[in-house]
């Protein structure tokens, strides 16, 4: 590291300065081993890098010294150079062979102490420092890259005393060791190692290669992406959600971002790591590609292709037959649960013994006469864009025969008088059948007495007569139903004239007498009359 000679001086002003020093020689040699530059001593300034801040010194043989005028205030570091051509050795001030470690002068006065004792250098290796890439001599290099320093080979034994790593000339920090990995700031740089090397009696020297190519960036090493989210092995389906991961990426990049196509057309809005697969992906080619990035290092791509196929319901109702099932009833679908995920549209299908009926494919049928005793279900199919019909079926059913509704009971129309003819009416049915008739006596069937009519004998008089209808129809149960009975009246034996008794007067009160009737009524309705024509509301005995 570089070390700080610091010089107690008043505060510094826009004066220059001079700095010298002696210059002495290792046994054997002197001033002739040197150069024929005129300026041998160079002063960088730290303070303002580049050439334009150096000061040079040059050298008297008679002195014995080296002199620098006119170095301003600032920070510098000293070299002495007897420069290639001479067997003296390179070196900073307070002797050591490289920059870093040589010592930080804050000039802000003349300075005379920094001698030099100059001493041979040691001679070139028989073979330079090399740079290898893991087995192999270095050539093209990328961030990433492992790179480690091969010793020069030397004709007299030396002692390594440090590495030194370096880009476009600039020491790296820190990069001490004979490996190192290749960081992102090197893209675009040149390459120099350095083998610092001392040999007792010897100036130590440091040797340098450098790489002809420039850093390049690194290459991100994937492997196959992991997509999860399947409902079975292989493609995709409408409907699923899918979740892709990037494992064991080397190096890991900084992010990784996903993108998501459609027959290679990229997804608008799809940039996550996460897809739900719609019903405009059906049959199509999805492919999901990531991206890494990392600083240094070229952006990497890795993709999974899959070819879409239709969703499936992943849970569906139970699907019963409502109520008892027979003829001409309706029959309707029974639904417990739901559709997951939910239908577009709700189809059904109604059959017997296995065959669909034709037309019948509303969530209500009435069974037919044809059904009845014939296994009899319902097919209840779901249905949605990009996803496969799913059906779900009730258990059989067998309908049973039909059952006759009666709206209006029979009735009877007709004269209840001996010789007259009465008609039975059948009432009102569902559904429309063939009627029979029967008619009663008493509630008694008579004889041969089963047409739609029946004349009233002669000794009908007080009895009870009705007429019970029967209704037949292929595919129902047979039913009966009975009129209400009517009754042919008997006729009085005897009967008396009424008569009035009462003031015939104004305001008193007149009162009928029926007399006497065989067999005795029940009871007398009355009508009184004013001159032959009946008085409105006049229906008591008095």
């Amino acid at each position: 590291a570089l070390s700080i000679v610091a010089v107690s001086a008043p505060p510094a002003s826009a004066a220059n300065y001079t700095l010298s020093g002696t210059v002495t020689f290792a046994p054997g040699y002197g001033p002739s081993d040197l150069s024929s530059t005129p300026w041998p001593v160079s002063i960088q300034s730290l303070t303002n890098p580049g050439d334009t801040a150096t000061v040079f010194g040059t050298y008297s043989s008679s002195t014995g010294r080296w002199t620098a005028p006119n170095v301003p205030a600032g920070t510098y570091t000293v070299k002495f150079d007897p420069q290639w051509v001479s067997d003296l050795g390179m070196e900073y001030y307070p002797g050591v062979p490289v920059r870093d470690q040589a010592a930080v002068l804050t000039v802000n006065q003349d300075i005379s102490n920094l001698d030099f004792h100059l001493e041979p250098k040691i001679p070139n290796p028989t073979t330079w420092p090399r740079i290898f890439n893991g087995s192999s001599e270095a050539g093209f290099i990328s961030v990433g890259d492992t790179l480690r320093i091969e010793p020069p080979v030397f004709a007299a034994p030396v002692t390594n005393t440090g590495y030194r790593w370096y880009l476009d000339g600039v020491r790296i920090p820190d990069a001490n060791g004979q490996e190192y990995t290749l960081k992102p700031d090197a893209v675009g740089k040149v390459l120099m190692v350095g083998y610092i090397a001392a040999r007792p009696g010897h100036t130590s020297r440091e040797f340098t290669e450098d790489i002809l190519f420039t850093v390049k960036k690194g290459n991100i090493t994937s492997q196959r992406l992991e997509v999860t989210g399947l409902s079975g092995i292989g493609d995709p389906r409408v409907g699923e959600t899918l979740s892709v991961a990037a494992p064991g990426w080397t190096p890991t990049p900084s992010s990784i971002s996903f993108r998501w196509q459609r027959d290679g057309v990229d997804i608008p809005g799809a940039t996550g790591s996460t897809f739900t697969v719609t019903p405009q992906d059906l049959g199509k080619s999805l492919k999901v590609i990531a991206t890494g990035t990392l600083d240094g290092y070229y952006d990497h791509e890795r993709a999974f292709t899959m070819t879409v196929k239709p969703g499936q319901f992943s849970a569906a109702p139970t699907v019963t037959i409502a109520g008892t099932v027979r003829v001409g009833a309706p029959a309707t679908v029974a639904i417990d649960g739901s559709w997951t995920p939910t239908p577009d549209a709700v189809a059904y299908q109604w059959y017997s013994n296995g065959a669909p009926i034709t037309g019948a494919t509303q969530a209500t049928y009435t069974p037919r006469a044809e059904h009845a005793g014939k296994a009899f279900t319902v097919h209840v199919i779901a249905k949605k864009a990009g996803y496969a019909d799913r059906s779900a079926t009730s258990p059989n059913s067998w309908p049973g025969l039909g059952q006759f509704v009666v709206t209006q009971a029979p009735s009877i129309k007709g004269t209840r008088k001996p010789g007259q003819t009465l008609t039975a009416h059948p009432g009102t049915w569902s559904p429309a059948a063939t009627y029979k008739y029967q008619w009663l006596r008493n509630g008694v069937a008579i004889a041969g007495a089963t047409a739609s009519t029946y004349k009233l004998p002669s000794n009908a008089r007080g009895s009870k007569f009705a007429v019970q209808v029967t209704a037949t129809k292929t595919g129902y149960t047979s039913d009966s139903r009975t009129s209400a009975a009517v009754t042919v009246p008997r006729l009085f034996t005897k009967t008396s004239t009424p008569t009035i008794s009462g003031t015939l007067n104004k305001g008193y009160t007149l009162t009928a007498k029926p007399g006497t009737w065989t067999p005795t009524p029940d009871s007398f309705a009355y009508q009184w009359y004013r001159n032959g024509k009946a008085i409105s509301g006049a229906k008591s005995a008095t």
